[in-house]
């Protein structure tokens, strides 16, 4: 699942990135905060053991 979770990681950077340069600050920033939160619970979820690796 690591593989998985850095690619789609890496997917998400490029395509806020490409949202900031289109100059959507809002959505860019909606976007990083939203992805922020699934890493942050993916990892809560492995670490109380609802979620293997």
């Amino acid at each position: 699942m690591q593989g998985i979770t850095t690619a789609a990681s890496l997917w998400a950077t490029a395509a806020i990135g490409l949202t900031t340069g289109t100059g959507d600050y809002p959505l860019a920033g909606v976007v990083t905060l939203l992805v922020v939160v699934i890493l942050i619970s993916n990892r809560l979820l492995r670490r109380i053991g609802l979620e293997k690796d």
